[in-house]
């Protein structure tokens, strides 16, 4: 099974979209703003470790299912290039056995998480900050 459609990898200002998308789903309530970022950055490191681990031990279930749980997440504080790294993903373990170009997604997804946890991360605590002084 070949990856027809490319996850885009434009580079996208990840703390201001995250800030952007809370703010308006979440009406600028910087501490379920904050909540959800640390959410976030709570899952992100069993998400990388799994993409990481699972593919050589075989387990796809919990590559497709983890991969499934993230995507939610990521959906809600508006990480748009991991919702679609999390939505390929998930739909290639489900179709089934993955190949060696799903391989390489999953080294791209979890290199696109460790970013994202940078920017994440720095606008969590901006929001702190910002509560705080507020």
């Amino acid at each position: 099974m070949e990856i027809t459609q490319p996850i885009e990898t434009k580079p996208k200002n990840v703390e201001n979209l995250f800030l952007e998308t809370l703010s308006k789903k979440l009406k600028g309530r910087t501490s379920l703003m904050v909540e959800m970022g640390k959410i976030f950055l709570d899952q992100a490191p069993v998400m990388k470790s799994i993409l990481e681990n699972s593919h050589q031990k075989g387990d796809y279930e919990s590559i497709r299912f983890e991969a499934h749980k993230f995507k939610s997440t990521v959906n809600i504080i508006g990480l748009d290039l991991l919702r679609a790294f999390a939505s390929k993903t998930e739909q290639l373990y489900y179709e089934g056995k993955p190949t060696e170009c799903t391989k390489e997604l999953l080294q791209d997804f979890a290199a696109q998480i460790e970013i994202d946890c940078q920017k994440v991360k720095s606008a969590v605590e901006e929001l702190s900050q910002a509560q705080v002084a507020g």
